[in-house]
């Protein structure tokens, strides 16, 4: 089937526009647990500080870039269990901090495997 340029157009619009909802709603979940929870913020810098050694790696030596990288994720690990022990401690589930995306198999960018994803095509048809 054949769809016009602007139904094309309409469909990339609200597949954006779900995908900016999903992140708005995870940053605004983020953001209250962070002032209900000052330690989260702790943990997600040693996430990002683990995340920064790491890169050092590229400039070392194979065995040592492999000691760096495996210290870096133990220290990421160790910070990720920290959080969900905080959303534990509060009640939450595990996955309350991460992005709800409409479509999992895209994460609400419309395209899977370099093809326009399922969600996309059913949009267009549910539009056309």
């Amino acid at each position: 089937m054949s769809y016009s340029a602007a139904l094309y157009e309409k469909t990339k619009d609200l597949i954006e526009a779900r995908k900016a909802r999903a992140e708005a709603d995870a940053e605004q979940r983020r953001s209250v647990f962070s002032q209900a929870e000052p330690e989260y913020a702790k943990y997600k810098n040693e996430m990002i500080l683990a995340v920064k050694e790491a890169v050092k790696a590229i400039s070392m030596s194979p065995d040592d870039a492999a000691v760096l990288l495996e210290k870096q994720k133990l220290r990421n690990l160790q910070a990720q269990q920290e959080i969900k022990r905080l959303l534990r401690k509060h009640f939450l589930p595990e996955d309350f901090l991460e992005t709800k995306y409409f479509c999992k198999s895209c994460e609400d960018t419309g395209v899977k495997d370099n093809r326009l994803c399922s969600c996309y095509i059913e949009l267009l048809k549910q539009l056309s």
